[in-house]
């Protein structure tokens, strides 16, 4: 089984649709982000408050590479790990890279009263709906362009997304 790698903007069910999937697929799935702050020892927000952005992506990049030899993983990456060309030509390289999209209004929803996402501090309400306007739109051709398959999440429950997956690759194997 080729590694499926699930890439999207923060709150659009890659940590969830990616446990779903491994478990169905009989494989482990790992999240970038949770990887990072076990290797760290600090969580996302405290490398991005000490280390800045540029601090993170650079450590984020050593972890994408530390993970991705292996096989037989669903990896669930965090949402700017498009940002970088060399990101990209890892994740295309070592699986099938599948978009979990959705629009502003359904990320919004699923991001309500999450904390600790340090590109959303200090926002709520029309402004955090904003600001995920802001960043779909810098990234959606990179998402887009980065993906081997785009999937549509918008109305969909997590198992539902992974069902749609999970169809897609067996007709495909």
């Amino acid at each position: 089984m080729k590694n499926l790698i699930l890439i999207g903007c923060m709150g659009c069910g890659k940590t969830t649709v990616g446990a779903i999937l491994a478990e169905r697929l009989g494989c482990t799935c790992v999240d970038t982000d949770h990887e990072i702050e076990v290797r760290e020892g600090r969580t996302i927000p405290d490398i991005f408050r000490d280390d800045g952005e540029p601090g993170f992506r650079r450590i984020e990049q050593d972890t994408l590479k530390a993970l991705l030899p292996a096989e037989k993983l669903v990896l669930a990456t965090g949402g700017g790990i498009i940002l970088d060309p060399e990101n990209v030509r890892i994740l295309r390289e070592n699986g099938i890279v599948l978009y979990l999209k959705r629009s502003p209004e359904s990320l919004f929803e699923h991001l309500e009263g999450v904390t600790g996402l340090p590109l959303l501090d200090g926002t709520e309400g029309e402004d955090r709906l904003a600001r995920i306007r802001t960043l779909l739109q810098e990234r959606e051709a990179l998402y887009a362009s980065a993906a081997h398959q785009v999937i549509c999440c918008d109305g969909k429950e997590s198992e539902e997304i992974a069902e749609d997956i999970y169809c897609a690759i067996s007709k495909n194997s």
